[in-house]
């Protein structure tokens, strides 16, 4: 009788081992000690509280899953690009032998030449939509409207402009197209005056700049090349 009543007892005490082992809120570890769960803190709103459950992501120690594995290059690799490269050289070489690639390259040629007739013609309605706002009474609209000028671009057009500015004179036809000419050479240097400035006065004449220039201008002219009398000299 005493034997079963231990038996029954031995029993009782190992159920109620076991429910403390898995009623815990511990968990073995590797070397056989517990380790507590993350069990989230429960949030109090106005008149009642929850429990929100927070993910557990269990990971080796030391470890950081934020971490970006560095790739390994090695001689394979640079096999394979070379590979890689060869192969598309080849493919281009086949393309450029193939019967379609001279049809190909006739239309690439023909749509050059397309491109470059509608160009011209915008420049061209450019400068006449340009030379329709000009006043012909006008130093520059004078020489805008030359016809000795009238296939000059638009930059050779705002270079003149400027020295006009500066030397706003009434251009005969072949000063236009000399100041044209010089634009498009750049050889001012290979004139007399030797410079942009001194060889456009030289061109003009210092005595004509001097009748036609507003008074102001002239005084400038003398004032600025004071040292240098044989560029703008006074009377």
């Amino acid at each position: 009788m005493k034997r079963i009543i231990l038996t029954a007892v031995g029993a009782y005490a190992l159920g109620l081992g076991s429910f403390a082992v898995f009623g815990t809120n511990e968990q073995p570890t590797e070397n056989g000690a517990t380790r507590p769960l993350q069990v989230a803190a429960p949030t109090t709103t106005n008149d009642e509280t929850q429990a929100h459950p927070v993910a557990v992501r269990l990971e080796p120690a030391g470890v950081s899953s934020d971490r970006t594995p560095v790739p390994r290059v090695d001689e394979s690799d640079l096999v394979d690009a070379i590979a890689s490269a060869l192969a598309e050289q080849e493919r281009y070489a086949a393309l450029i032998a193939s019967d379609s690639h001279p049809a190909m390259l006739q239309r690439m040629e023909q749509a050059e030449a397309v491109a470059n007739v509608l160009q011209a013609r915008v420049e061209h309605l450019e400068r006449e939509l340009a030379r329709a706002a000009l006043d012909p009474s006008t130093p520059y609209g004078h020489f805008a409207l030359l016809p000795e000028v009238a296939e000059a671009d638009t930059r050779t057009l705002q270079a003149v402009q400027s020295w006009l500015e500066r030397f706003p004179v009434m251009l005969a036809p072949h000063e236009a197209e000399w100041l044209v000419e010089r634009h498009e050479a750049n050889d001012w240097r290979d004139w007399p005056g030797h410079g942009t400035t001194e060889t456009v006065i030289a061109y003009l004449n210092p005595d004509r700049l001097a009748d036609e220039l507003p008074p102001a201008r002239v005084a400038e002219l003398v004032a600025y090349y004071a040292d240098e009398p044989w560029v703008f000299p006074t009377r």
